[in-house]
């Protein structure tokens, strides 16, 4: 699949991640500049929040694109969260 998808074609919801509410990291990552690693790595030190950020389905967690999106909007404020 191509992104971005073709503006002239409507996007069905298995073909575009942004139309669904909730992302795998990799859909995640393909939507963001981020990579897998680098998703996983905010989720572990608590940049991405459990509850806000991402829910966990089983061990999987899955991202709340609305969530993503205003995180990314107002900016990655970089703090130190206490390991």
């Amino acid at each position: 699949m191509r992104w971005p998808l073709d503006p002239a074609e409507p996007p069905k919801a298995g073909d575009n991640p942004a139309c669904k509410p909730y992302l795998s990291v990799a859909e995640l990552a393909q939507l963001t500049p981020w990579t897998n690693q680098a998703i996983r790595t905010m989720v572990s030190r608590g940049v991405l929040r459990e509850g806000e950020h991402y829910f966990h389905v089983g061990r999987r967690p899955v991202f709340k694109w609305a969530a993503i999106v205003a995180f990314i909007e107002r900016g990655m404020v970089r703090e130190r969260v206490p390991h």
